[in-house]
């Protein structure tokens, strides 16, 4: 049997569905009003059709259920306040509006295919899934909570109009784009909340992994990335910050993956953990990065950025330092390491840039002649005195030199009276050092 409905229909019980369709029809949307009552269908899961609005208003609970899951094209929720209208039975709608009372998903699955807006309240949340293959909307005037939330289908775009949170897994499918334009993306569970294999646009949000477990963080290029939770969090693979990382007692830990960083630092506790990957500063105001801020050595440590960084602490990179930006400034008694020992001596690669402060590099037993193993790019803020050191004999045993270059004449020195200094080479000649630049010295 097939029902045929016009524009206007109120369901004062219970409309069922039993071994037959209902097919709405009209010039726009019918509106089915069931006030109070519920919606079973134990037809077929295709048993509805047509643009019709199924609005469930008045003040006592209702139902959507049936031997067979509901393909609504429109579902509003016009409850009174703190009503329900719950989901016995898995439910596919075109678009979903929730603009009063609770729609309460009662852990089974809602599969939009157009918009959502929440004006409202979700509550008891299993997986929400966009699937729609055209543009769809996350909106409304109130953040939505979300258990799983699943962006998949062939093709299409999601954007973000209000802001989110997800409780347990953020999926990105292949095919699929989310545009989070500006909102924030609160994640807060541990494990892996953000699986991502298609393409997320940053805009200008906020993606914030809010939890304590120990978590993995999706390799993606995020605008602000905030961290809070004493646990651990490895990326995934390379992460880029655009614009702001703020750090809340986590761990970051690199692997063997770049963490290129833009922008500006929001520093309460937690550090970076980059003794198998790369740390690339790329900010152009001077990044003020606190003791604790790395954990233990890195491996690859680049500054690209004109603001460079200022050291609080000592630091050791193992591998490279890539100078080709702004500087390296270290507190006072620091000093900046290359290297770990005569087998393991690092290089230096080096375009801009000074390490103003101590600069230690290591020296196997052998000859060097290049400037990325024997170049020491040290000066003042504002002046390069680079001094560069090679070996046309073997040290014996190898090892280390520090160089740092001071500002003004060394304490003691009188520039008018100590010099001409006089010096014997290995042949037993003398020559003499006549002057000396008052600017600075090693």
């Amino acid at each position: 049997m097939s029902v045929t409905l016009s524009p206007k229909f109120r369901a004062q019980n219970a409309l069922t569905l039993t071994n037959s369709d209902l097919k709405l029809v009209g010039s726009g949307n019918v509106n089915i009003v069931l006030n109070n009552f519920d919606l079973i269908n134990n037809s077929s899961s295709s048993a509805i059709s047509g643009t019709g609005v199924f609005v469930f208003n008045g003040g006592l609970v209702s139902v959507i259920e049936g031997s067979y899951s509901s393909n609504l094209y429109c579902v509003q929720i016009s409850k009174s306040s703190l009503i329900d209208v719950t989901l016995n039975k898995d439910l596919t709608v075109t678009n979903c509006i929730v603009n009063s009372g609770i729609f309460n998903l009662n852990n089974k699955t809602l599969n939009v295919k157009g918009d959502f807006a929440n004006n409202s309240t979700i509550s008891n949340l299993g997986e929400v899934i966009f699937s729609g293959s055209d543009t769809q909307t996350i909106g409304g005037s109130t953040t939505s909570t979300f258990n799983d939330l699943t962006i998949n289908g062939g093709s299409g775009t999601t954007t973000l109009s209000q802001n989110i949170n997800v409780g347990n897994v953020l999926t990105v499918s292949s095919g699929k784009t989310l545009n989070a334009t500006d909102k924030i993306i609160n994640l807060t569970a541990a494990g892996t909340p953000f699986a991502n294999s298609g393409t997320f646009i940053a805009g200008t949000s906020t993606v914030h992994y809010n939890n304590v477990g120990v978590t993995s963080m999706a390799a993606l290029t995020y605008y602000n990335l905030q961290s809070t939770g004493a646990a651990t969090k490895t990326l995934l693979g390379n992460v880029i910050v655009s614009n702001q990382l703020s750090l809340v007692g986590t761990t970051f830990d690199i692997e063997s993956n770049t963490l290129k960083l833009d922008g500006t630092l929001d520093y309460t506790a937690g550090g970076i953990d980059a003794d198998n990957g790369k740390v690339d500063f790329n900010n152009t105001t001077e990044w003020n990065l606190p003791s604790t801020f790395f954990v233990g050595d890195i491996k690859d440590l680049q500054v690209s950025g004109t603001g460079g960084i200022e050291l609080a602490a000592n630091a050791k990179v193992t591998n490279e330092l890539n100078m080709n930006g702004g500087n390296i400034t270290l507190a006072p008694t620091k000093t900046l390491e290359i290297g770990t020992n005569a087998t393991t001596v690092g290089s230096i690669v080096w375009n801009t840039g000074t390490v103003v402060g101590p600069l230690k590099r290591w020296f196997a037993a052998a000859t060097n002649s290049s400037q990325a193993s024997g170049i020491f790019p040290v000066g003042t803020a504002a002046l390069n005195r680079y001094a560069q050191i090679n070996f046309t004999q073997a040290p014996i045993g190898g090892g280390y030199l520090v160089i740092e270059f001071k500002d003004g004449m060394p304490s003691g020195t009188d520039y008018e009276t100590d010099l001409p200094i006089p010096f014997t080479n290995a042949q037993g000649s003398t020559s003499y050092i006549q002057n000396a630049d008052q600017s600075g010295y090693w």
